[in-house]
Parts: structure tokens; C-alpha cells; sequence
């Protein structure tokens, strides 16, 4: 809000922060909102394309770090 007054440069985001200023919503409530739309989808999908990669690895990969569900005590 300081460098930018509420936009982010993004076009759905910045869409939503001018409905909610010439709705008359405050710049707080209106860049929060902002935020909100763009930077809540962006985590999911990253969290997603995550598990989509981690399921996708080779299972001769991924038994290097299968153990036997204990913890080991480095004492």
C-alpha cells in the first residue's frame, strides 16, 4: 500500500481493488481483498503441482527415504 497505494500489478487482483474503491471500501479492506485473490490461489496451485511431482517421482527414488516409520535417536 505504501509504494503501490493497494494495486499489485496483477489484473484480477487489481480488477477486485478498483470495484472495491469505487465501492467506497477502505484502501486496507480493498488491497487485502486484492492480496487475497491472487496470492491464495497462487499457493494452492503451487501446492498442488508440488504433490502432483512428488507422486510422479520413481519409486527406486523415493524408497531411498521410505524407512521403517521409527526415529532414530542420533545419541
Amino acid at each position: 500500500m505504501i509504494f503501490w497505494g493497494g494495486a499489485t500489478g496483477n489484473v484480477w487482483g487489481d480488477l477486485l481493488f478498483g470495484w472495491s474503491q469505487s465501492a467506497g471500501l477502505p484502501v486496507f479492506l480493498g488491497s487485502f481483498l486484492d492480496e487475497l485473490v491472487v496470492d491464495v490461489p497462487d499457493k494452492l496451485i503451487t501446492v498442488f503441482i508440488v504433490f502432483a511431482i512428488m507422486k510422479g517421482l520413481p519409486k527406486k527414488l523415493t524408497s531411498l527415504y521410505d524407512v521403517n516409520d521409527e526415529v532414530e535417536i542420533l545419541d
